[in-house]
């Protein structure tokens, strides 16, 4: 169970190829990452206690080779007893000589990582996916942050089968309706009930089931909240050049080790833009009234019932 891994990733894909190793060490790992001088107060505390989770993986983003020396005696006892991941975001041949460890390089090819992903999400289920079905998925999931949300969906819809079909992707998996789900949150945010129940019958016209539909709205949500916060600090009666200009702001103070497909400030800034101006349409309990409504959908749903549109329409319209 305890090693050290040594990886030469990128920033970018930093978040992903974590989550990746992490699997391979346990099939639901607890992530607990650092940087900076962050590093050896977490390395200190893990090492003196008394008791550690053997999900836990250790993340080590940047570290400095200095740092890395000053910590040898932690980092054997930790090594023993967990995984610690030591994370670069370029080659470091210092830290290479200085733990004598063969760094692992990530594929950086989009192609073969979304690939490599689909298959460490699914092994440790015991699912299995088909040709045409991974095809549709990679169609029908252009951005990897919500690669492993749709897979989690999948897994969840087949239940017990072990095999991912074309079918099955073809009902649960969204294809990009990022206009209709606007549409669908302006009309709410006008209080507008007849165009949300049209909208929601358009998009179950068009094979979108109702788990996609309530996996898509989830996620919007949580960015909603986040566009709601963000225009007290930029405005929201700006233009989108105006924006443009201010978005990279929203960057500042967040963590490195977040996961970003989760945060606005990393989403496509027009993307980010219309969140902001759906977002401005709501106060910020009718936004976290109606997620909380979401989740009472999604218990309701698992515990059972033959009426799940109902429940979702009465989630949508707070009835």
């Amino acid at each position: 169970m305890g090693a050290i891994s040594l990886v030469f990733g990128s920033r970018e894909n930093a978040s992903e190829d974590v989550q990746i190793l992490a699997r391979q060490v346990t099939e639901n790992p607890r992530v607990v990452a650092a940087t900076g001088p962050a590093i050896k107060d977490l390395v200190v505390e893990k090492a003196s206690s008394l008791f550690l989770d053997e999900s836990l993986v250790l993340v080590l983003h940047d570290p400095q080779a200095g740092l890395l020396d000053e910590l040898a005696p932690q980092l054997r006892m930790l090594t023993e007893r967990l995984r610690v991941i030591i994370y670069c975001s370029e080659p470091r041949e210092d830290l290479a000589d200085l733990l004598g460890l063969k760094p692992f390089v990530p594929e950086q090819d989009k192609e073969k990582r979304v690939r490599q992903r689909v298959l460490a999400i699914l092994r440790p289920l015991g699912k299995k996916m088909t040709d045409k079905a991974y095809t549709l998925l990679k169609d029908r999931v252009r951005e990897e942050a919500v690669l492993e949300l749709e897979l989690a969906k999948l897994v969840a819809y087949v239940g017990e089968k072990p095999t991912i079909e074309l079918k099955d992707v073809t009902v649960v998996v969204t294809e990009t309706h990022e206009e209709t789900f606007f549409s669908l949150f302006d009309a709410l945010g006008k209080k507008d009930k007849k165009t949300a129940i049209a909208i929601l019958e358009d998009l179950m016209s068009q094979g979108v089931h109702l788990l996609a539909i309530h996996g898509y709205l989830v996620r919007q949500l949580r960015l909603l909240l986040q566009a709601h916060d963000a225009g007290k600090q930029i405005g929201t009666r700006i233009d989108y050049k105006q924006f443009s200009k201010a978005f990279p702001t929203l960057k500042e103070g967040l963590p490195s080790d977040i996961e970003r497909k989760h945060y606005l400030a990393y989403q496509k800034p027009y993307f980010a833009f219309n969140l902001l101006k759906t977002g401005g349409r709501f106060s910020r309990k009718e936004l976290v009234a109606l997620f909380d409504a979401l989740v009472r959908f999604d218990e309701t749903v698992k515990t059972g019932t033959r009426f799940e549109r109902v429940h979702i329409e009465s989630a949508l319209l707070g009835e």
